[in-house]
């Protein structure tokens, strides 16, 4: 339970969420504004929980636009919805409830993801993002997890809320391609159409979130029939698909993330080394078959050699090439030159993939020394 009062929309569009957590337990608090049909932005975070204060902002062709207040406890997946506020430039007198328009009811789950699927395609084309692909074993295998995902929500079961999360999210039945991302999210709606239900569920930002992720390639749909309440229990999820033809922007990104984490503690840019044909070989090595490790280590070993100095080096895991954990001795160098790769590396029992970031560093200050990596091989 959180105590929360919303400003009025000021003359620049902004809303100004302050509030309160009654018993906090280290969550993350943050909201989500739709934008437009399809959109939703983040909210700036001005002070973090438990006393908090979150600024969002209206799109500028936005009359009005639902605003999403959410908590995330620390080490859990799903953030639970703590309030949802209309916000209208001329208050809350000039506020307006569009009709909601209906499809046919349908009969049965199969019939209603297919119908979902089609209303959904038609607002995302019409938006300027690709359409989505069914997946069709993924979704029935959520069809039976759709109510107990609802019950847990009901009785606020984080834990058990986690287990059923993060089985959706590994997508075990996922066809067309290795994961790269997953969002889930969950509805509860009285009626078995699918233009209502995407209607009301579209509004939710933290919803419209992950159906209309503009990098989603598949959807999954599961549902349940008057289980555990009467009506329609859903639970969705979006896929994206590794394409390697983003490998050169990942690696951007990755660079991106390590400057903005030095920046972070007041330390100057690293330098990208343009020429590191021997980290190149390293990274071509890893999915024939040589160890991240092994191949970093006759990298570095090779540049060492040709630069005739010594060239460290690291290696770093990720999912998310933006969010990269870089060894604290690198985000520390007062002056760097540095050469980096990155390898998507798939684990067979797996459906997801995942990033290996390989770093060689030419410090101009030798006497600052860095990890070589990882100790433990992990059998990658």
């Amino acid at each position: 339970p959180a105590a929360i009062t919303v400003s009025p929309v000021d003359a620049q569009g902004r809303v100004a969420i302050r509030g309160a957590l009654a018993a906090s337990k280290g969550e993350t608090v943050g909201a989500l504004i739709n934008r437009g049909s399809h959109g939703v932005e983040p909210c700036t975070v001005v002070r973090p929980a438990p006393t908090f204060e979150l600024a969002c902002t209206l799109a500028p062709e936005d009359e009005q636009a639902w605003i999403e207040i959410y908590a995330q406890p620390p080490q859990h997946l799903l953030s639970s919805s703590l309030a949802r506020a209309l916000a209208h430039r001329r208050g809350t007198s000039a506020i307006a409830f569009p009709t909601l328009e209906r499809s046919a009811a349908v009969a049965d789950p199969a019939s209603f993801r297919v119908a979902l699927l089609a209303e959904l395609n038609q607002i995302r084309t019409a938006g300027g993002l690709p359409p989505l692909t069914l997946a069709p074993v993924q979704s029935t295998s959520l069809d039976p997890v759709a109510p107990h995902i609802i019950a847990a929500l009901r009785t606020k079961d984080e834990n058990r809320l986690d287990q059923l999360v993060l089985g959706v999210a590994a997508g075990w039945d996922v066809q067309g391609g290795v994961i790269r991302d997953a969002n889930v999210s969950s509805s509860f709606s009285g009626h078995r159409d699918a233009r209502g239900w995407l209607a009301n569920a579209g509004e939710q930002p933290l919803t419209r979130n992950v159906l209309f992720d503009p990098k989603a390639d598949q959807l999954a749909v599961g549902t349940a029939f008057d289980t555990p309440l009467p009506g329609v229990s859903t639970v969705v999820a979006t896929y994206q698909i590794y394409d390697p033809s983003e490998l050169a922007a990942d690696t951007e990104a990755a660079f991106a993330a390590l400057n903005r984490a030095r920046a972070e503690r007041g330390v100057a840019p690293a330098i990208r080394i343009p020429d590191a044909p021997e980290l190149e070989r390293a990274a071509l090595s890893i999915p024939q078959g040589t160890h991240p490790e092994d191949a970093l280590q006759q990298a570095l070993e090779a540049m060492s050699r040709r630069h005739g100095r010594q060239v460290q080096g690291s290696i770093s895991l990720t999912v998310s090439p933006k969010e990269t954990a870089f060894p604290p001795e690198l985000l520390m160098l007062p002056a760097a030159s540095v050469a980096i790769r990155l390898v998507h590396h798939h684990l067979p029992d797996s459906r997801w993939g995942f990033f290996i970031v390989l770093i060689a560093v030419d410090p101009s200050a030798p006497s600052q020394r860095m990890a070589a990596g990882p100790s433990e091989r992990r059998g990658l």
